[in-house]
Formats: structure tokens, C-alpha cells, sequence
């Protein structure tokens, strides 16, 4: 039982399937041993997660004998007793935020009563107790925190947030039967995060989904949300749960009452948290990724409802901008119209760029912009063949063995700078070369004496404070007003 949670726990290998495999060599798998490390597993995560809240949420649920019934499934505004509180928790007697549990977070809102409001900033469970966690930001003078309960109170839930709650969670239920479609049985849910903002699965699966099976689940799930399938919960004995045919997230513990989620005849899992009351609630579903995160276990992240309205229309903006700049011919793209297109293809979902026929499309007017950058570079290396034969040198000295040549010149870019020092290598065999560009102070150093380049680097570093390095040749830059200092400098020394 120990080995197989390791490898369950440690490398994500579902230990039903290690269970399988066990059974074909004629081995048997010790449940109890596995269920004994899961429960210490527990533990140590709830310790860990726990740990900012759960000794002063003890501490105020002490204040009261009453215990916190959750109303939320069926109301988010309640006028309901505060319990106990402090500066920064509140106890209800019955509330409708939902605690963090089974992947889902926590609620927010405010609890507020003629004398007070509270944000409530997160929800969170202390053993069975579910604590409200915030701030006071009105608070009348003569009450202080910790001795305002008991009072009564009014209880709001962040609609809109516990709205994308709600459609990302029934959407983990429509993805993890899509998958099972789409992928085959062997797959399970393995965990998951439903935030109002997007959605993530975890699941079992042996190799990365392909673009097409993405796209074959997608398609899935937003068919189901389009029928708009009725989503109804109902309170079972987990023995029936099972004989429905309930999904279950692999390794979890429920009790002898489990609440039963069915969206339509399509899904049916157990669940705790909230959900819509109809697929069509979801609005749009989108998979953004999709990636390993342990051997044997795929995670994927999506997006759904207010966030994929807010995504696409986005995407829309870029693809159309991106679309205005593939019109212009690629002979009269400067510079920042290309940084716009490379940035706009990062911004733009690969997917989306397939499914518009803009990948291929854009990937041929890349391909046109580096031939003429290719063409540019040969027509500039031919032009400046040419100048650097009729460029006589500045200066010229007697150095080391060869000498000598100095070329102080205007030049727009490094790339210039390095193709005039490789052509006047070549017109000036066995000699060193220097070449300042005047107008900002960048130069180059080659020499086929490692010892007579470092000794005009060391000239110039001494005179001008020039920084530069590298072999073989050498490139460093001066401040640009030092230019004509550093001339002077190597005619003082080498003359």
C-alpha cells in the first residue's frame, strides 16, 4: 500500500491502474496500507493549508456553541446572526458562502448590518466550522471588533464572481465526460482549481493530447452547453450514488450522504459545490492549455462564460490588427510594424491562428521579410565592399609587427561596423585594424596578434575609460564625446 501511493502521490501513476497491472502478475493490492497513507497525506495538506486560519478560526468558533449551516446552494443574500467575530473573521449562523473545498475557492462578498460591514475577502473551513475572512470598513465608534456579536446581519455573496464559479465548475463536469469520450476510460479526474476567472483539470492520460483531440473535447463541451441540459443536484446514500453510475475524484473520501450533480442525461458526478442550472449558463468554454504535470497526469486550463467573452473579443481585436499589418507589402515594413506582428503573434492562441488560416499565412510574409533582409544584407555588403576599398585610414602607425590602421568613421548600426572591419581584414592582411564609429563611440579591434589587440584595448581603457572584449575580435564602445580624446591618446603613444 505504501508503494502504491508513492507512486500515486510521487509520480502521478493512478493506482487503479497500478492495481490492473498488479492483478496480471497475480498480485493483490493492500488498500488499507494505500487508505492509511492518503488519510497522512491529508493531513499534512491541511496543516499546510490551514495553517494562516486555523488557530484563530478555533479560537473564534469557541465563542459560540451554535454551528454554521451553509444556506448557498439555494440563496446568496441572506439576513442571518452573527455568531462570533474579530478584526478579521465572522461566524454566521447560516451562511451562504461557500467555503474552499473539491478544488472550488472560497466565496466573497460583505456581511453588513446598520452599524457595520464587513468584506468578506475569502471563506474557508476549520474542521467542520466555516469561517468568513476580511476586513471591517465601517464600523460605528462605540463597536469594537471581537465584542460585536451577537447581531443581526445581512449576508451577500459576490454575484458575479459565484456566477464564473458556477460555470466553471459545471464545465469540469461536461470536460471530464468529453475526455473520457474523446480519450477513453481510462481516464479520471485527479484534482482540480475553480476560480472565478478560468478553470483547471487535472487528470489521467499517458501522452499529450493531440490539437485534434483538444478540438474534438472543445467542440464536445460547448455542443452540451448549446443544448442547454438542465443541471439538478440531489442527496444520496453513497452506495446508490455508485450503482448511477456517479463519478468520483480518484482517492477521495466521502461519507454514507454524497450530493449527486447531473447535468442532463450527459454527466453525473459527486460534487459539493455550486453549479448553474442550466449548460446554456456556461456561455462559451475555451481550452487554453494543455500540459504534463507528473508523469501519467495531464492538466489542462480553460476558460468559460465572462472571461472567454472577454478572451475572444480580444483575440478578435489582435487577429484583426494583425490582419491590417499582413496588407502591407513586405518592402515597406519598418521596423516597429514588424515588432507589432511578432508581438501580435505571441498574443494570438495558436490555435486561434489555425483557425482563422493565419499561421501559414503569416508564416509565409516572415519568410518573405527575411529573404529581403537577406537581399538587403548582400546589396549592403557589396556597397560597402565597395566604400571601404577608396576609405583611406586616419591614422596609421608603425605597431608591433604589422602596424596600425585607424578608421574613424559615421556609422548607423554594429552589423556596419562589423562588415567594414571584415573587409578592411581583407584589404589589409597582416595589419591591425581599428574602426570608431564617431557618432556614438562603438568599436571593433581585430589583429592577427592577440597581444597588438589587447594592447589598443588597453589604450583606449586607460585614456577614454573604453570597455570591450571578446576574441577574435574585439567590440566595446567609449563615450561618444571621448572619441577625439582617444585619437589623441594613440597618436601620443604609438608616434
Amino acid at each position: 500500500g505504501e508503494e502504491v501511493f508513492k507512486l500515486y502521490d510521487t509520480y502521478g501513476f493512478p493506482a487503479d491502474l497500478t492495481e490492473i497491472m498488479a492483478h496480471e502478475k497475480g498480485f493483490e493490492i493492500d488498500w488499507a496500507g494505500f487508505n492509511t497513507e492518503l488519510a497522512r497525506q491529508r493531513e499534512r495538506s491541511k496543516a499546510v493549508d490551514s495553517f494562516a486560519y486555523s488557530d484563530d478560526g478555533e479560537v473564534i468558533r469557541t465563542k459560540t456553541d451554535k454551528k454554521s449551516e451553509f444556506v448557498g446552494y439555494t440563496t446568496e443574500d441572506i439576513d442571518t446572526q452573527l455568531l462570533a467575530e474579530s478584526e478579521k473573521m465572522a461566524y454566521l449562523e447560516k451562511t451562504p458562502f461557500y467555503a474552499e473545498s473539491g478544488g472550488q475557492v472560497g466565496d466573497t462578498g460583505e456581511i453588513v448590518s446598520k452599524h457595520f460591514k464587513f468584506i468578506v475577502e475569502d471563506t474557508k473551513k476549520v474542521g467542520d466550522d466555516i469561517i468568513q475572512y476580511g476586513e471591517y470598513i465601517k464600523l460605528d465608534r462605540n463597536l469594537v471588533p471581537g465584542d460585536i456579536a451577537p447581531a443581526e446581519v445581512t449576508a451577500r455573496v459576490d454575484h458575479a464572481r459565484r456566477a464564473d464559479i458556477k460555470r466553471n465548475h459545471t464545465a469540469t463536469h461536461l470536460l471530464h465526460k468529453a475526455l473520457r469520450m474523446v480519450l477513453g476510460d481510462h481516464v479520471f479526474q485527479q484534482g482540480s482549481l475553480v476560480a472565478p476567472d478560468h478553470f483547471r483539470f487535472d487528470f489521467s492520460h499517458f501522452k499529450a493530447m493531440s490539437e485534434d483531440e483538444i478540438e474534438q473535447v472543445e467542440q464536445i463541451v460547448n455542443e452540451k452547453i448549446k443544448e442547454d441540459l438542465p443541471v439538478s443536484w440531489n442527496v444520496y446514500p453513497i452506495a446508490e450514488a455508485k450503482k448511477m453510475g456517479a463519478m468520483a475524484l480518484f482517492g477521495e473520501k466521502y461519507g454514507d450522504q454524497v450530493r449527486v450533480v447531473k447535468s442532463g442525461d450527459f454527466s453525473l458526478e459527486l460534487c459539493g459545490g455550486t453549479h448553474v442550472s442550466h449548460t446554456a449558463d456556461i456561455g462559451r468554454f475555451f481550452i487554453i492549455s494543455e500540459s504534463a504535470i507528473a508523469a501519467g497526469t495531464r492538466r489542462i486550463e480553460a476558460i468559460t462564460g465572462t472571461k472567454a467573452d472577454e478572451f475572444f473579443k480580444q483575440q478578435a481585436e489582435y487577429i484583426e490588427l494583425l490582419n491590417d499589418y499582413l496588407k502591407i507589402p513586405p518592402v515597406k515594413l519598418d521596423e516597429a510594424a514588424l515588432g507589432a506582428i511578432k508581438d501580435l503573434q505571441t498574443k494570438i492562441h495558436p490555435r486561434l491562428l489555425n483557425q482563422e488560416n493565419l499561421s501559414l499565412k503569416l508564416n509565409n510574409y516572415l519568410d518573405n521579410i527575411k529573404k529581403l533582409e537577406k537581399a538587403k544584407s548582400r546589396s549592403a555588403e557589396k556597397e560597402i565592399a565597395h566604400k571601404a576599398s577608396e576609405i583611406k585610414p586616419d591614422m596609421e602607425f608603425s605597431f608591433l609587427d604589422g602596424g596600425l590602421l585607424v578608421f574613424n568613421l559615421q556609422l548607423s548600426s554594429p552589423d556596419e561596423m562589423m562588415a567594414y572591419i571584415d573587409r578592411f581584414k581583407t584589404l589589409h592582411q597582416g595589419k591591425t585594424i581599428l574602426v570608431i564609429s564617431s557618432n556614438d563611440g562603438k568599436f571593433a579591434i581585430t589583429s592577427q596578434s592577440p597581444e597588438a589587440a589587447n594592447q589598443v584595448k588597453d589604450i583606449l581603457a586607460s585614456t577614454v575609460n573604453a570597455r570591450g572584449g571578446g576574441k577574435p575580435t574585439i567590440r566595446g564602445a567609449m563615450p561618444p564625446d571621448k572619441v577625439s580624446d582617444a585619437l589623441k591618446s594613440l597618436k601620443a603613444k604609438l608616434s
